[in-house]
Order: structure tokens, then C-alpha cells, then sequence
């Protein structure tokens, strides 16, 4: 059995490890140097503490630290660690508050030689950001007959195909057959579908599962019962984290810290018809809460799955997006889309107005597109 790892703060590695270790301090080339250089960013103020995680093909279970962080020192944050020597390392560093909320995340793979000292400096940014290079969107029908992630994905440059830089459009039927790849696809399943697509999604959601859980990144549209009439409830569909949803309308959602880049320079107040339609409850441990209703109840949130991280939004961004100038709530899809993709947020287009999109209905699926479809909606 892999044995458990050793970690000591930089000020005190001399007596540390005098008193650790019955080796003599030449053999201090086992070891690993860890540098957790500050952001610089209003949030990491709220940083109290330091996760790594060493992980390998042979490890029975990854090595796991966590180490308190004076985040208002704005210090470099050093510390060593042992491990056992061998190729294909992989380190994770995620910085918490003291609610247990990850804010900060960073990894590397690096090989650890024998006899070499090494020194890993990590760099965080706040979670979720980068942590994809394209985009996997799954729909049987466009939402609120909205082509606003459509424009998005090519206002941003993507271009259909596969790999970094492209996007893919899958229907329902092919859920089974796609292969979803952690750190390089931003999976995307969009609000408002017929019920045959939240009934296959649910049958296939362990596959989602587990690809969060290995270090992918999901946007979950989790508005149901639009014009497309499909009910998560009815599938028996569970939404990340097990959490509750509820219908509750608003026309107003809440910013609850700007200090987040993508909804950074935004209004405290943000306005759309509606700008919520589902709440959220019984959120696991951690879990952020981006934006409220104006009766408090989460709108959109983000949680850590496993090595993964999960957006989960109640609004239906993409109606007003498109629809009018009249609201701002919209502006939240294109930011948090370049947000994921490692992009600036701030250069988000406020609005596609409609009759103006650029559209990607050649890519649609043919089996089960249906655009311009008319019928009332909870919207």
C-alpha cells in the first residue's frame, strides 16, 4: 500500500524535519517544493485554506494535504511534500473558504526523478475557469426557439468539428455513443427539451457522472417545462449534487459577489421576463451560489464533483439573451461560456438581438430539430 505523504511549511523545515524524519538532510532532494502564488484578486481574500492532491496510475488513493493560507498577506504560499518518485504525477491544488467553498483551483503533471529535487509553482484561477477547450452541446430542440448559444459559440470564434477550438451538437440519440473527454470538452445541456430528451438523459446519467467526477466541466440549463414541455421531474432525472429544484418565477435575480469573474462590472440587479424560473435547495457542501431570486433562493450555482466542476443555472438566459435590450439577465450565458473556455468575461456581447443571429442550423440534428415550433410555455 501507497504509503500516506508528508507535508511541512517552508519556515519550519529544519526542525520539521529533523524531528520527522531519522534520515539526514541531504536526502532532502526526495522531496517536492510547492508554490501557491497569490491571484491578486479581491476574492482570494477569502482563501483560509490550501487542498493538494498528488494522484498516479499506481496509487491506491491519491495523497491528500491541506495546509492554512494567510491569504491577506498576498505571500507565496510554499510548503514541501514527499512523495514516492515515478513518471506521470498529477498535482491539484484547490484553495477553500472558510464556508468549505472551493474558489481557486490549478494542476499540473509533472515526473518525479529520484534524487531530484523539484519545485512545482502553481498559479490558481478561480474555479472552473479554463478548464475546457471546446464544446459538446446537447439539445433535441432549440430553447424558447432561441439561437442565442448558437451565436455565442461562433461570435467567440468556435467552428464545427472536433477538438480545442470547435464545437459539436449532439441530440439525445446519440448520447450513448459520444465520448465525453475531461479537461479538454465543455459539456452543455440545454434548458428547455422535450421529454424523450430529459428521459434518455437520465437513463445515460452516469456517463455524465462520471465525467465530472474525472475533472470534466457540465453547464446544466435546467429550466424544464418550456415550450418544449419536457419535465426533469417526470424523467426522474437528478440534477448535480442530488440538489432540489423548484418553479418560483422572478423578474429579478441578484448579483451576490461581483468579485467572481464572470459577473464581474455587472449591475448588483439584474432583470429579464423572466429572469428565473427554478430555484434550488438542499445544496451539498460547498456549493457556490452565484445569484439569487429576490427572495433569496439560489438561481445559479457551482459545485465540485469529484476532480470536476458543475454549473447549474434556473434562468432562461437564452429568451433574454435574444429577445429584446429590454433585459440584462441574458448577458450571463455568453460570459459564463467564455468564462469556461478561459476567456475574458468582460467581452461579452450584452445581446443578440433578434432577427439578427447567426444561426447553426446546418448542424442541427435532422431527426429531431423542430425551429420556429409554437405552443404556450410557463415562460
Amino acid at each position: 500500500m501507497i504509503s500516506g505523504s508528508r507535508m511541512f511549511h517552508l519556515s519550519l523545515l529544519v526542525l520539521a524535519f529533523q524531528a520527522c524524519s531519522d534520515r539526514p538532510t541531504e536526502n532532502l532532494n526526495d522531496f517536492i517544493m510547492i508554490n501557491i502564488i497569490p491571484p491578486g484578486e479581491a476574492l482570494y481574500a477569502d482563501i483560509s485554506l490550501a487542498r493538494i492532491t498528488v494522484s498516479a496510475v499506481e496509487f491506491e488513493t491519491p495523497y491528500d494535504t491541506i495546509i492554512a493560507v494567510n491569504s491577506l498577506s498576498g505571500e507565496t504560499v510554499s510548503a514541501l511534500l514527499e512523495i514516492d518518485p515515478g513518471p506521470a504525477r498529477l498535482f491539484r491544488v484547490g484553495l477553500q473558504d472558510q464556508a468549505g467553498r472551493f474558489l481557486y483551483q490549478d494542476s499540473m503533471l509533472r515526473d518525479k526523478i529520484p534524487g531530484v529535487f523539484l519545485t512545482i509553482d502553481f498559479r490558481p484561477a478561480q474555479f472552473g475557469f479554463g478548464t475546457a477547450t471546446g464544446v459538446k452541446l446537447f439539445r433535441d430542440r432549440t430553447p424558447w426557439d432561441s439561437f442565442a448559444m448558437d451565436s455565442i459559440l461562433l461570435n467567440i470564434g468556435l467552428s464545427s468539428g472536433t477538438g480545442p477550438g470547435h464545437f459539436e451538437l449532439f441530440s439525445s440519440a446519440e448520447i450513448a455513443g459520444v465520448e465525453l473527454s475531461p479537461g479538454t470538452d465543455m459539456v452543455i445541456i440545454s434548458n428547455d427539451q422535450p421529454q424523450e430528451f430529459y428521459d434518455i438523459l437520465a437513463l445515460n446519467q452516469s456517463k455524465f457522472d462520471d465525467f465530472v467526477r474525472a475533472g470534466g466541466v457540465i453547464f446544466w440549463g435546467a429550466c424544464d417545462m418550456g415550450w418544449n414541455y419536457g419535465s426533469i421531474a417526470d424523467a426522474a432525472l437528478e440534477l448535480p449534487g442530488n440538489i432540489r429544484v423548484s418553479y418560483l418565477l422572478d423578474q429579478a435575480n441578484l448579483v451576490i459577489n461581483t468579485n467572481f469573474e464572470f459577473l464581474s462590472n455587472l449591475s448588483d440587479t439584474l432583470h429579464g421576463n423572466y429572469a428565473s424560473q427554478e430555484v434550488f435547495f438542499d445544496l451539498p457542501y460547498g456549493a457556490i451560489v452565484y445569484m439569487t431570486d429576490t427572495g433569496g433562493n439560489p438561481t445559479l450555482i457551482g459545485m465540485g464533483i469529484g476532480q470536476g466542476w458543475t454549473f447549474v443555472s434556473g434562468q432562461p438566459l437564452e429568451y433574454n439573451l435574444d429577445r429584446t435590450t429590454a433585459y440584462d439577465i441574458g448577458v450571463l450565458l455568453p460570459r459564463i461560456i467564455r468564462f469556461i473556455l478561459g476567456m475574458s468575461a468582460e467581452d461579452a456581447l450584452l445581446h443578440f438581438p433578434d432577427g439578427n443571429l447567426e444561426s447553426l442550423t446546418a448542424f442541427e440534428p435532422s431527426s429531431s430539430e423542430v425551429v420556429g415550433s409554437e405552443g404556450s410555455s410557463r415562460q
